[in-house]
């Protein structure tokens, strides 16, 4: 049975556990920065933050957006590179961080740690490759379809708090071709944009479209 990580962080070494730090950060704070040298581990304790990446032209690029419990900083330590993408807070938030040579030695010597590390890396690897498929196969309304879906089968409700921006971000698509693609799900009944939520009309109707784009 796989250990959640509040678990570890509960029964990890002593040693280890006197080198966490733990800090609150306030909405829209960055606690991670793109190219910036990568010195701790984290792990989200409460809260919400987006992980993205930014292009020299300034664009960004949704990765991630992470709740708690959830991991950042690991790849970057565990090869010694700066931090690939910025963390930014969605919501105040509370992060457990640790230091670059603690995490390393309690990756060598807490073996349900280590595990833990390797399945997060693995999953996240799987994700990955899976998007990067969607965005070269798939035209943009099956993305943004498929988004609304996942973004449902993890909330479960049918409104759904989320920002044009964020999802222009995710899908790497102009605001307004988002609007060009809501309004005309809307025509059809499928679900509607109001007040920062997607608010899903028709279920069925909507995995019915998955379905069909995909033909």
């Amino acid at each position: 049975m796989r250990k959640n990580i509040l678990d570890i962080i509960e029964n990890c070494p002593s040693e280890i556990k006197k080198k966490f730090i733990v800090k609150n950060f306030k909405k829209g704070d960055k606690m991670v920065k793109q190219g910036f040298e990568a010195r701790h581990f984290h792990i989200l304790l409460k809260g919400t933050n987006k992980i993205y990446r930014t292009s020299i032209l300034g664009t960004n690029y949704l990765q991630l957006i992470i709740g708690p419990e959830e991991i950042y900083g690991e790849l970057e330590l565990s090869n010694n590179k700066p931090y690939i993408c910025t963390v930014e807070a969605l919501s105040d938030c509370e992060v457990l961080m640790v230091p670059r040579k603690t995490y390393i030695k309690w990756v060598e010597i807490d073996t349900s740690f280590s595990m833990f590390i390797i399945n997060k890396l693995s999953s996240k690897l799987y994700s990955k490759i899976e998007k990067s498929s969607n965005d070269v196969f798939y035209n943009l309304e099956y993305k943004f379809v498929r988004l609304v879906l996942n973004l449902y089968s993890k909330n479960k409700s049918d409104s759904i708090l989320i920002s044009k921006e964020l999802i222009s971000e995710d899908l790497a698509a102009s605001i307004r071709s988002i609007n060009r693609i809501i309004n005309k799900l809307k025509r059809e009944n499928i679900l509607e944009y109001q007040d920062g939520k997607i608010i899903i009309i028709d279920l069925e109707k909507l995995k019915n479209q998955e379905v069909r784009l995909l033909q």
